[in-house]
């Protein structure tokens, strides 16, 4: 049988190392399609509703962490309760805020921390107030209606504002962390901030525009 020419070795020769590339480029898309599908993953379930109170791991939860831990525990707060942290990256203020509807009026503390243009010092102010339960009731619906199954997103925002809740109903607690880049947080982080203007005087500027009040 004779040998096949010179132009279809090559030819033969070039198909086995187009297939060759071509399969190495399908490996590696596949390798990259996994990963972007595991960091998607990995982003709504960090930012979804979860069972539980916020806890640390990493930077941004660490830091509310910190922040949650400025304000009463939740055991001291009832059966009816909520608990928010909001910091924005880009402001030197930083606020805690715990609301327990015990009895006739709702009880809150706002907690807010001012960090020095260097960075160094902290300036924290302790506020209460109350809230008529009304007024409660119609925060907490809203804030229910939206965290309550909240699947989480797969956004990524460095220069947004860290949003994180605890909700407490009896025994059970709920939460969530998230950026307000993302609709969902920006929605939590509106509906209490518009909520908390109408009780409170915040230090600082008064958050008319949302929460930056400065720098």
């Amino acid at each position: 049988m004779a040998e096949p020419s010179k132009p279809r070795r090559w030819l033969r020769r070039t198909g086995f190392a187009v297939a060759g590339v071509a399969a190495i480029l399908l490996v590696l898309t596949a390798i990259v399609f996994i990963q972007q599908w595991r960091e998607d993953m990995d982003l709504r379930e960090a930012s979804r509703t979860l069972e539980g109170p916020v806890r640390g791991g990493g930077i941004v939860r660490d830091d509310a962490t910190r922040l949650f831990a400025t304000l009463p525990p939740r055991e001291s707060l009832g059966g009816d309760a909520f608990r928010f942290v909001a910091v924005p990256e880009l402001s030197n203020y930083t606020y805690a805020l715990s609301l327990s509807a015990k009895g006739a009026t709702v009880e809150g503390i706002l907690v807010t921390t001012e960090r020095s243009h260097g960075g160094k010092k902290l300036t924290t102010t302790r506020q209460t107030f109350t809230m008529p339960r009304n007024d409660y009731g119609s925060l907490i619906v809203e804030m229910d209606h939206l965290a309550d199954g909240y699947a989480g997103n797969n956004l990524q925002c460095l220069d947004g504002t860290v949003i994180a809740f605890e909700r407490i109903r009896g025994s059970r607690v709920t939460s969530g962390l998230g950026n307000a880049c993302a609709k969902h947080y920006a929605a939590i982080g509106e509906i209490v901030r518009l909520t908390l203007m109408r009780f409170v005087t915040l230090p600082g500027s008064p958050l008319g525009h949302g929460w930056y009040p400065g720098f």
